[in-house]
């Protein structure tokens, strides 16, 4: 396990945010990021998400670079898959083909911001689970295996 450096420009370097790890599965080895992106906030001059965005990209960069045939991303991107801001990431993984699982706000929750995407890893479904005194509600994915 490592740590993957995706800190958008002018967060303290204690700002530790991604992980890889290698998994053993049936068929070989697969990488597994487990990230957390920067907050989109709601600011004067409306939602200010550069900070998200600067983080997704890099997360991509690290994703394209990655020989690992099979790979996974999970955790909060604070964004949905159809997010813009996370096109940089969004356009070198699979999301799951449906199902609503929304995961934020814990008490009633509206959107899925917690994600389960892979490479070379089917999606095959994810649910959102009970809330567990978190903002977010745990997200549950399946996998098939390619």
């Amino acid at each position: 396990m490592r740590a993957v450096d995706i800190r958008p420009e002018g967060f303290p370097e204690s700002w530790q945010r991604g992980l890889r790890a290698t998994v053993s599965a049936p068929g070989g080895k697969i990488a597994v990021y487990v990230v957390h992106l920067p907050s989109v906030r709601l600011g004067p001059t409306g939602l200010a998400s550069a900070a998200r965005d600067e983080s997704a990209a890099l997360l991509g960069a690290r994703i394209a670079d990655d020989p690992a045939e099979r790979l996974l991303v999970v955790g909060d991107l604070n964004g949905t898959v159809r997010d813009r801001g996370l096109g940089p990431l969004m356009s070198r993984l699979d999301a799951p083909a449906s199902g609503f699982a929304f995961s934020w706000p814990a008490a009633l929750p509206v959107a899925r911001i917690d994600q389960v995407l892979g490479r070379g890893v089917e999606v095959s479904e994810v649910s959102a689970l009970g809330a567990t005194g978190s903002d977010h509600r745990p997200v549950l994915g399946r996998t098939v295996l390619r």
